[in-house]
């Protein structure tokens, strides 16, 4: 199967009656790496999801004019989707500590009135930048092609596997036993999220079972609501 044949099967499902779609690979910020396809050339041959996936010529037969409209029917209303994995580039790490090292600035009460405004507009520059990385993920683009929520984890975050010995110390788990963002090294960058007024799903099987420390409730498996 390529991927076009995973969009063409959710096109032609009777409407209202998918539930759920879960890409399971790297979630880099491209799109989901299932199989790292080499050099394709056609999308019929090409295993992974990318973000102009959604203007190729050859996929208009699903996400072009009125069969967007039917690709978009066949969800349920509570629907959603899951790009599972990694979004662990750097470039959103370094605008978090950036940000967060003006966020120290200590001023006295006429530094206040004087320069608070013009630091808090420099400080705007990282999250207005992290929020146009966040519109430019795979998953912004397929929550808005599908109409439905997308969990995905935020620019600059790792996932770990649950099933095996990982580096996450922050005594969450989860059912079904699959992936999360590794709460305790990313917990920073992800509670700069949450301030951000980014959200996260923190329900059902993205809620943890175990019971864990204040900083990391809320934060579910750490994978952020993209919405359409």
């Amino acid at each position: 199967m390529s991927v076009s044949d995973l969009y063409e099967i959710a096109a032609t499902q009777p409407a209202a009656s998918l539930c759920e779609v879960h890409f399971i690979g790297h979630a880099i910020a491209d799109g989901p790496v299932i199989v790292n396809t080499p050099n394709y050339k056609r999308k019929q041959f090409d295993k992974d999801a990318r973000r102009d996936d959604f203007t190729d010529s050859e996929l208009a037969h699903v996400f072009g004019g009125q069969d967007l409209a039917k690709f978009q029917a066949a969800f349920t209303s509570d629907a959603f989707l899951v790009v599972w994995g990694c979004e662990a580039s750097r470039y959103p790490q370094l605008l978090i500590l950036q940000a967060k090292a003006k966020g120290r600035i200590s001023l006295t009460k006429n530094e206040e009135k004087q320069y608070r405004a013009k630091l808090d507009a420099v400080l705007g520059k990282e999250r207005d930048e992290l929020r146009a990385l966040m519109s430019n993920l795979y998953a912004k683009y397929l929550a808005k092609a599908a109409a439905k929520p997308v969990y995905s984890a935020p620019p600059g975050t790792g996932s770990v596997h649950e099933g095996e010995k990982n580096t996450d110390t922050s005594g969450a788990v989860f059912d079904p036993v699959m992936m999360h963002v590794e709460l305790s090294q990313h917990k920073s960058q992800l509670r700069f999220y949450k301030e951000m007024g980014v959200d996260f799903i923190d329900s059902g099987a993205f809620k943890p079972t175990s019971s864990v420390a204040v900083e990391y409730q809320g934060l579910g498996r750490g994978y952020a609501i993209y919405k359409p």
